[in-house]
C-alpha cells in the first residue's frame, strides 16, 4: 500500500527547510491544495510557536527571529493575493508552481510519452530526482508499472483511479517498490499531475521489457 505517513513527513521535512529541491517545490504546492497538509502544517507552526514561548530566553539561538521571519515569508497566503505574479491564467493551480513555470500550462514545450499522454520535465535542480507535470487525456491509460524508489503525486486538476481508489484535485500518493498500479484519468476531465521521482519507474509486460533499460532520472 501507499506510504499514508509520507504526506506527514514531507510537511515537516518542508518546515525544517530539509527537502532537495523538487520535493520543497512539490510540498509547497501540497501544503497549498490539500487540506489535510494545510491542517498539518499550521498546527506544527501553532505547536512551534507554543514550545518558543515556553523556552527561557538565553536558550533560543541567536538567529532564531531571522530563520522564522524567512519561514513566514515563504508561507503561501491564506486570505489575502499573493505578490507572486502568475503566467496570466493556471490560477487555480499553486502558487509556487506557477510562479516556476515558463508560462501558462496550456502553452507549454510538452513531450508525447505514449497513448496521448504528455510530460513537461521541470528542473530539478539536483540529481538524483525527476519532476515533472503530466498531462493525461480522458480514459486514457498509465501503463502498469511499479517503482525503483518513491514516486509523489498530487493531482492539479481532474482526477484518476487506480489499484488504491480515485485520486481527485489536491489528493496526494506517494507510492514505492512495494506497489504496482496503472492510473486511468477520468472519462470526462482527464488529469493533471505534479509527479517527483527518486528512481525511475518499472513498467510490466512487454513494454517494460523494452523501455525499461533506458529509464533514468
Amino acid at each position: 500500500m501507499p506510504d499514508k505517513d509520507m504526506l506527514a513527513t514531507l510537511v515537516t521535512d518542508h518546515m525544517a527547510g530539509a527537502l532537495p529541491p523538487p520535493l520543497m517545490l512539490f510540498a509547497d504546492s501540497l501544503i497549498e491544495i490539500n487540506s489535510e497538509a494545510r491542517r498539518t502544517h499550521n498546527s506544527l507552526m501553532a505547536a512551534g510557536g507554543t514550545l518558543i514561548d515556553d523556552m527561557a530566553p538565553a536558550s533560543l539561538a541567536p538567529d532564531l527571529f531571522d530563520r522564522l521571519l524567512d519561514k513566514l515569508d515563504a508561507m503561501p497566503a491564506e486570505d489575502e493575493g499573493s505578490a507572486v505574479e502568475d503566467n496570466g491564467s493556471d490560477t487555480d493551480l499553486p502558487t509556487a508552481l506557477r510562479a516556476s513555470l515558463p508560462g501558462p500550462v496550456a502553452g507549454l514545450k510538452w513531450k508525447r510519452i505514449g497513448g496521448g499522454v504528455r510530460e513537461y520535465p521541470m528542473v530539478a535542480g539536483v540529481r538524483g530526482y525527476k519532476i515533472s507535470l503530466l498531462d493525461i487525456p480522458p480514459g486514457q491509460t498509465i501503463p502498469m508499472h511499479t517503482h525503483r524508489g518513491r514516486e509523489y503525486t498530487l493531482v492539479l486538476r481532474g482526477s484518476y483511479t487506480d489499484t488504491y481508489g480515485d485520486m481527485k484535485t489536491g489528493d496526494f500518493i506517494c507510492t514505492t517498490e512495494a506497489d504496482t498500479h496503472n492510473p486511468v484519468a477520468d472519462a470526462a476531465t482527464g488529469c493533471l499531475c505534479l509527479a517527483v521521482l527518486d528512481a525511475p519507474l518499472k513498467f510490466k509486460g512487454p513494454l517494460g521489457w523494452l523501455i525499461n533499460p533506458f529509464l533514468k532520472v
